[in-house]
């Protein structure tokens, strides 16, 4: 029986997610949750004995809260005895993982796609991205033993990574800007930078809300 995010593979996780956006009688829903959780069968379950039945409730309460992503996350993971290098620079990635993260988040359900994009910044020991390995099988075991909970952390270290980045981006177009802002003497020109000023303050103000 899975009894947190921790052990929640992202599959199932998946499985959950299509399940609760089904219109379903509450006791039949909580039943095909349970199955997916425990493993067992539908049948398997409603035929079980009410205390046992009601413990796995009790079990399944974790999923009334969100999964809190934690802002440390290991250089290596082990996965099914498999072991993954996380790749943390991506000024280090290879013009293909950069294309094909950019490809699978920007798709409106990329939620389907999380072991795709995990696969992006999991690379097996040893080997770089999609060279020397076949990614797909890399997919298909992030899919089934990858936690939701290490997929969250993942996600939430690449995503403050690149917040900081186009936060520093910002820093210095606006450093860029403000010369040019004393160097000029049009008018016009002046009232034009003061306004890119104020939109990259904007800017940074929303960006900076999102890493913290």
């Amino acid at each position: 029986m899975i009894k947190s995010y921790s052990e929640l593979p992202i599959n199932r996780y998946l499985d959950i997610k299509a399940l609760v956006e089904e219109d379903l009688e509450p006791m039949d829903m909580q039943v095909k949750l349970l199955s997916i959780l425990d493993g067992r069968s539908e049948n398997e379950l409603l035929n079980m004995g009410f205390q046992d039945f009601h413990a796995l409730v009790q079990d399944s309460a974790f999923l009334m809260d969100q999964p809190v992503p934690s802002k440390k996350v290991p250089s290596k993971i082990i996965i099914n005895k498999h072991t993954y290098e996380i790749k943390k620079d991506v000024s280090k990635f290879t013009t293909a993982q950069y294309i094909d993260f950019q490809t699978l988040t920007a798709k409106e359900d990329r939620d389907k796609y999380l072991a795709y994009i995990m696969a992006c910044f999991l690379i097996p020991e040893g080997k770089r991205y999609n060279d020397g390995y076949d990614i797909g099988e890399v997919v298909q075991e992030l899919g089934e033993y990858l936690s939701i909970q290490d997929a969250i952390n993942v996600s939430f270290f690449f995503q403050r990574k690149y917040l900081n980045s186009i936060n520093d981006t910002l820093i210095y177009l606006e450093f860029k800007t403000k010369r040019m802002l004393r160097k000029t003497k049009d008018e016009k020109t002046k009232a034009q930078l003061k306004d890119a000023l104020e939109r990259m303050k904007g800017l940074r103000d929303l960006v900076q809300n999102g890493v913290s």
